[in-house]
């Protein structure tokens, strides 16, 4: 099984909450690093964030997927659950 990190960007938030009651700490670490970009304005460069919010999904380091916009629970579970395979 592969091991995800992710990534969200926003203002506020409450994701890695969600994230930790629907998988393992070993199957998505939940690191969910919920940057806030006014204490982090290096990451949005890093990365080319222009919106807000965005996820970056990371495997073995590298953005496997970047999403942009408000998304659903069960669309967050689906896109994990399709990274994990």
């Amino acid at each position: 099984m592969a091991h995800i990190s992710l990534m969200t960007l926003q203002a506020r938030g409450k994701v890695r909450r969600f994230v930790q009651s629907k998988f393992r700490k070993d199957e998505v670490n939940a690191l969910v690093a919920q940057r806030h970009v006014e204490e982090n304005a290096d990451v949005p460069m890093r990365y080319g964030i222009t919106a807000l919010p965005t996820l970056l999904l990371l495997k073995a380091g590298k953005v496997a997927e970047q999403r942009v916009g408000l998304m659903s629970k069960d669309g967050l579970v689906r896109l994990l659950k399709e990274n994990l395979s």
